[in-house]
């Protein structure tokens, strides 16, 4: 029986263990650097903490990293790229996916997600549930795109950034690295690294 270890215990993670069982993975095994504080999550066990898997990595015939902060997913996907692990990408049944999209490691796509074709995804993303990406994007590594987000034809997403609940991007835009886009946006310039942006049209908010 082939094992998966799924690195992180909450939300995020119940579903992408349902998409691995219904891709054929029987025996899951959960890490949670909360062990042994938190042994339990729904009716699944939290076995180890990360260490406790790094130890035993050899154990398991694949691993993905559930865990929805792009920093602290991206830190341990690139702490884990040192040791001899089998990441492993995983694709819900009813995402459309055009043949011709090519999709890096560790990368989870969720239901009904539509992407067309010569969509590039990176390593360790999120393409969440009825998520829309067009033609020729660029996805960068550690980007989640979150649910009910439309991406036009032509637009580049640069690595851990976060396009928020409902946004729209239209097409050819560049979005920069580390770039939060607030719930509900709609981008229609490019937004440079490390901004926040909220609203319609998108625009600049700044932490207190």
């Amino acid at each position: 029986m082939k094992k998966l270890a799924i690195l992180g215990a909450g939300g995020h993670s119940k579903v992408v263990a349902e998409i691995a069982q219904l891709n054929g993975w029987v025996s899951l095994a959960f890490f949670d650097d909360r062990w042994p504080v938190l042994t339990q999550f729904s009716d699944y066990t939290v076995v180890g903490n990360i260490q406790y898997f790094c130890e035993n990595h050899n154990d398991y015939d694949g691993v993905i990293i559930a865990i929805g902060n792009n920093e602290i997913r991206a830190k341990l996907y690139l702490a884990l790229s040192n040791l001899d692990v089998e990441f492993i990408s995983l694709i819900h049944p009813r995402a459309i996916i055009s043949s011709r999209t090519k999709i890096g490691v560790g990368t989870v796509i969720m239901a009904n997600a539509v992407i067309n074709p010569d969509v590039v995804i990176g390593n360790n993303c999120i393409i969440n549930s009825s998520a829309v990406i067009e033609h020729d994007c660029i996805i960068k590594d550690h980007v989640h795109i979150c649910p009910n987000t439309v991406l036009a034809g032509e637009v580049k997403v640069n690595k851990k950034a976060w396009i928020g609940i409902g946004s729209t991007v239209i097409q050819q835009i560049n979005i920069g690295e580390n770039v939060f886009v607030g719930a509900g946006s709609t981008v229609i310039n490019d937004i440079p690294n490390e901004l926040k942006v909220v609203g319609s049209p998108a625009r600049e908010i700044k932490n207190n």
